[in-house]
């Protein structure tokens, strides 16, 4: 069954995304066993946190330090919901995935994924996300798993490409590859797609079983507040029923690592291309 449309960039989506991180990370096998929250949750929810506390001002760098070494881009699901500005949303994410200790050749799948995030939360279609993200027309995808390659950031980004070529919904993805993905992979897809349906679609047992469920639908409505906030302070004007649509080209990541990172960075003057296998033709 097709899960109900939630409208683009309100709390309601931004809470399937929340909670679809939590649930992908904690529920690991078939029989409905819920871990503890797991180090990509946790993240997660005191990057939200520090977002809404400031009210979307600055870069919460302390976050991603308290936080160094997490697996996978999950964790900056929440970059996508307050970041309104293409060009802002990138160097954000850098700036955090470097604070975090991520590696260098990493960088450029933890912006796709923010950026795929991005377009879902903007309500875009799956199949223009797919599209946008890997540069080739979508093909249909077998009722197998994910070619995973054991890197944790470009097996997320492929996670989140597969999950987003499926009919089922969050709980269905989660499923899938609780066997066969690790936490922080299942976390990045089941974001995704929590993203692309909204809190809706989310399970009524997982509000009562997600140890952070509550913080998670509490925290939505002032992660959009403040992204409204920033949008409207730097002149945008356009609220939280836009994002911005184009891709992250070479020219934007030229111009935001010359402010935001290293020297080290210049291999990202050339355009970002995400590390998959077997979601869109070659």
């Amino acid at each position: 069954m097709s899960p109900a449309w939630e409208p683009p960039g309100g709390p309601t989506r931004a809470a399937g995304g929340l909670l679809g991180v939590a649930g992908g990370e904690t529920w690991r096998d078939g029989n409905g066993r819920v871990e503890p929250d797991g180090p990509v949750t946790t993240a997660l929810v005191d990057l939200c946190h520090s977002y809404v506390a400031r009210r979307g001002d600055g870069v919460p760098l302390e976050v991603a330090k308290r936080h160094d070494g997490v697996a996978g881009p999950a964790w900056l699901l929440a970059v996508a919901v307050v970041r309104d500005d293409e060009r802002e949303r990138v160097a954000e994410t850098l700036e955090l995935a470097l604070a975090a200790g991520v590696a260098l050749h990493d960088l450029g799948d933890c912006v796709s994924y923010v950026e795929m995030a991005a377009r879902l939360f903007a309500g875009q279609p799956a199949e223009a996300v797919v599209e946008a993200s890997t540069g080739r027309p979508v093909l249909p995808v077998g009722p197998g798993g994910p070619e995973l390659c054991g890197e944790s950031v470009a097996d997320a980004l492929a996670a989140g490409l597969w999950a987003l070529c499926q009919a089922g919904g969050v709980a269905d993805v989660v499923q899938a590859l609780s066997g066969v993905a690790p936490p922080s992979v299942g976390a990045a897809a089941a974001g995704l797609v929590g993203l692309r349906d909204g809190g809706g679609a989310v399970p009524a047992h997982w509000h009562r079983r997600l140890r952070c469920s509550a913080a998670c639908l509490a925290l939505a409505p002032g992660l959009v507040r403040a992204r409204c906030r920033t949008s409207a302070e730097d002149g945008v004007g356009r609220g939280a029923d836009v994002a911005s649509t184009g891709t992250c080209g070479p020219l934007v990541v030229r111009a935001t690592c010359a402010r935001s990172a290293p020297s080290e960075l210049d291999p990202f003057a050339r355009p970002f291309q995400p590390r998959l296998v077997g979601v869109a033709a070659q």
